[in-house]
């Protein structure tokens, strides 16, 4: 008897490719693995995306330090006195975020209000040169504020600082309590560069005020009404501060004349 056999004549077919780490006829395959070019992208995608995170944490940063109230604004500048025992204007931008224009106008405008440290030599003009810096940076469409680092390490005793935030409290309550989204129109972009071109021109009669007496505190109240306007949004005391405005510029004009 003659036996034949039966050969398989179906074509075969090539052995598919396994899963990641998968044993296959082909031996292993790890899906996974990338050949060195394309690692070396992978990592600088990997770069890139940290970098991108990186400077929405920074961004998420200055939304928490965002100052909601001038209370609040007190509070932190007290904090600070008190945590040492000089103040920098370094310290108040850290403090305050280098984002926000109506913060950083507030600080030096209620600095020159009471007596205290707008008496010290040379303290109201650093004030005035901070503000110009700020104000033009405004008009620039900057997005974060910058100072040089001479005028940064500037700083004035703790105990002044505090004085002064003690004799602003009953005023920032009630200006806290009497402020409000109104009249947006005058705090919105527009009103925001008439705001920083005001407070260069105020800021530059700087050396005239400090020999006139309550003219820097006169200034000051400009200064910080323009900030909480921005600050609350308020337009009611954006008109308030271009009274201010016009008061400060009456004074030099009527020590002039006499």
């Amino acid at each position: 008897m003659t036996v034949v056999s039966h050969q398989d004549h179906t074509p075969k077919l090539a052995p598919e490719i396994g899963r990641m780490g998968e044993f296959t006829p082909m031996g292993r395959i790890d899906v996974g693995a990338m050949p060195p070019e394309d690692s070396s992208m992978r990592a600088r995608l990997n770069d890139d995306a940290e970098a991108i995170q990186d400077d929405h944490g920074d961004e998420g940063d200055d939304d928490e330090k965002a100052v909601q109230s001038l209370d609040e604004l007190l509070d932190r500048i007290d904090d600070l006195a008190e945590d040492q025992s000089h103040v920098s204007i370094g310290d108040v931008m850290d403090s305050l975020g280098s984002k926000s224009f109506g913060p950083l106008l507030l600080v030096p405008g209620l600095l020159l209000i009471p007596p205290g440290p707008a008496d010290i030599p040379g303290v109201p003009i650093l004030l005035a040169i901070f503000i110009i810096i700020i104000s033009a940076q405004l008009l620039m469409n900057r997005d974060h504020f910058w100072i040089p680092d001479w005028l940064e390490n500037r700083n004035v005793e703790s105990d002044g600082v505090s004085k002064a935030v003690g004799w602003l409290r009953k005023p920032a309550h009630f200006m806290d309590r009497c402020s409000r989204p109104r009249l947006e129109l005058l705090v919105t972009r527009g009103g925001q560069y008439a705001t920083a071109v005001i407070c260069i021109l105020i800021s530059l009669t700087t050396p005239i005020l400090s020999l006139i007496p309550m003219s820097s505190s006169l200034a000051g109240a400009a200064f910080a009404a323009f900030g909480l306007a921005l600050l609350s949004r308020d337009g009611v005391i954006a008109l308030v501060a271009f009274a201010f405005s016009i008061a400060t510029v009456g004074v030099i004009g009527f020590n002039a004349m006499g």
